[in-house]
């Protein structure tokens, strides 16, 4: 009877903390031309475990209970907070810093 009631408590337990996280998809893509971001970096604000899209720009991220939002980040584009809502479609920028001058020196000749 002991175990029995053990084994519905630790049940119960895991339902509840599985009921705490979400599960929330999405796209990221270019804003210029629409393509998707492979490899973007998807990341929960607050904390939490963060996802890559993949080879379509897709991701599938698990947020812990009280994140609301996340930011996107991809190489030599402009990170992005965004609130999180189920099939949403990010779209990044270029992140317009630009090299000014630059100086090549031949040191050893």
């Amino acid at each position: 009877m002991k175990k029995l009631f053990l084994l519905l408590m630790t049940t119960c337990f895991l339902s509840v903390s599985a009921l705490a996280e979400r599960v929330v998809t999405g796209q990221v893509v270019y804003e210029a031309d629409g393509e998707p971001l492979i490899g973007a970096t998807v990341l929960p604000v607050g904390g939490g475990n963060g996802a890559a899209t993949d080879y379509d720009g897709n991701f599938t991220i698990t947020l812990p209970d009280g994140v609301t939002s996340i930011t996107v980040s991809y190489v030599g584009m402009t990170s992005k907070t965004v609130e999180a809502t189920d099939n949403m479609i990010i779209k990044l920028t270029d992140n317009s810093t630009e090299l000014e001058e630059v100086v090549v020196t031949a040191f050893g000749m």
